[in-house]
């Protein structure tokens, strides 16, 4: 494990290590970084590194499930199928299938068929209702993710120390898993 000691010098930060022992960590810093060193509080040092990649992990995972896509069973023939999430094309393109499909409902056509392109790159027909409450789940659904990272986020800078941040499960709960 390597520890970034945040009132270090970037260059020297690199130059300091930590290895678990039963106690806490055994810390190894060359001599000439001492003197640097003094008044620094080690453990506050470490709890904050901690911290930093805790939210660093949450927010990678955030964007793999988001990044993995959306999945809804569209019923019938076109049945459950994966949609892109990969970048904000795909979220204007989500939104003018919504668009579209609320338009239509309001129009009184709501059974009119609407061709989607799912993550397969396969097209397939759906009615504009079935895309309309798919769209809006799709919304529900990448709501939640956020919210999940919040919620974790809103933990870890919330945990006192070590301890704490260690009790924080973040790769539990994710919507989709």
């Amino acid at each position: 494990m390597r520890v970034a000691v945040q009132a270090l010098p970037v260059a020297d930060r690199d130059r300091v290590t930590a290895t678990p022992v039963e106690t806490g960590y055994d810390l190894n810093v060359p001599d000439d970084l001492l003197p640097k060193m003094r008044g620094v509080d080690m453990a506050a040092a470490l709890v904050a590194d901690h911290r930093d990649c805790l939210l660093a992990a949450i927010n990678a995972r955030r964007d793999a499930v988001i990044a993995a896509g959306y999945q809804h069973n569209f019923g019938a023939t076109a049945g459950i199928r994966r949609l892109d999430q990969r970048d904000a094309r795909d979220d204007t393109a989500w939104l003018s299938v919504k668009l579209l499909a609320s338009d239509l409902i309001a129009a009184g056509q709501g059974s009119q068929a609407i061709q989607i392109r799912d993550a397969g790159n396969e097209t397939f027909s759906t009615s504009a209702e079935t895309a309309d409450a798919a769209m809006s789940a799709m919304g529900v659904w990448r709501s939640a993710v956020s919210s999940h990272s919040w919620t974790l986020k809103d933990a870890v800078n919330a945990a006192a120390d070590e301890a704490a941040l260690d009790a924080i499960d973040i790769t539990e709960g994710w919507p989709g898993d």
